[in-house]
């Protein structure tokens, strides 16, 4: 593929962002007390990194390539 570079990283960052959306909402859940103010330009960021995260767990489940696991 073209873009196997450029995707991996595009993915990894992805999942970074998701994963850190994904903290401070659990955070504000289960800390009321505490309340982290989330930015609507953050949210929207994290919405982004959660669809190409989709995206590219998608892409991968359905590669027709066979790893190579002595590498």
């Amino acid at each position: 593929m073209v873009c196997d570079k450029t995707c991996k990283w595009m993915c990894i960052v992805s999942y970074i962002i998701a994963a850190l959306g994904a903290i401070i909402c659990s955070w504000n859940h289960l800390v009321e007390s505490q309340k982290v103010e989330i930015p609507k330009g953050f949210s929207i960021v994290c919405l982004i990194g959660g669809v190409i995260t989709l995206i590219c767990a998608i892409r991968w489940t359905f590669r027709a390539e066979t790893p190579n696991v002595l590498v």
